[in-house]
């Protein structure tokens, strides 16, 4: 299961990204079919840029 954030500060650091989760996973707000989340999987910064070439007419 993974949880995501849409566009998340510039400037993250892993510090504050470990404590946001593990305060996240202490609150047990998340409810899963495998039950409650225990702990850390994995911390990723996705960034994708799009480049729109070509737009169609307008009917």
């Amino acid at each position: 299961m993974a949880n995501t954030i849409d566009n998340p500060k510039e400037d993250l650091q892993l510090t504050e990204t470990m404590t946001a989760m593990n305060s996240l996973i202490a609150s047990d707000i998340f409810l899963t079919p495998s039950g409650a989340l225990t702990g850390i999987r994995d911390i990723k910064v996705i960034d994708t840029t799009t480049n729109d070439l070509y737009d169609p007419p307008q009917a």
